[in-house]
């Protein structure tokens, strides 16, 4: 699936897909968290420059992230928010 969507995108790298619980993810160990969030109101007004960054991407589950889980996620210093119209990706 990886592949496919590599190509499809016409995309240069391909990225690392890991399956984890939020709570296990290293978050200090990243220039940027990108969050992707359908429930919050915080937006950032940009993200990071910078092609030598390393970022990790979090996306929820379907439905969104709990209000807990959100409010945890956002006190980490180097989290971005994206908020997204919808909780489901396609």
């Amino acid at each position: 699936l990886l592949v496919s969507a590599l190509e499809q995108s016409n995309a240069p790298y391909l990225p690392i897909v890991e399956n984890s619980t939020w709570e296990k993810l290293p978050f200090q160990n990243f220039d940027e968290v990108i969050l992707m969030d359908s429930q919050s109101k915080r937006t950032e007004s940009g993200l990071k420059s910078g092609k030598n960054l390393s970022r990790l991407l979090v996306v929820g589950p379907e439905g969104g992230f709990s209000p807990v889980e959100l409010e945890k996620m956002h006190q980490f210093e180097n989290v971005s928010v994206v908020q997204l119209p919808c909780p489901i990706l396609r």
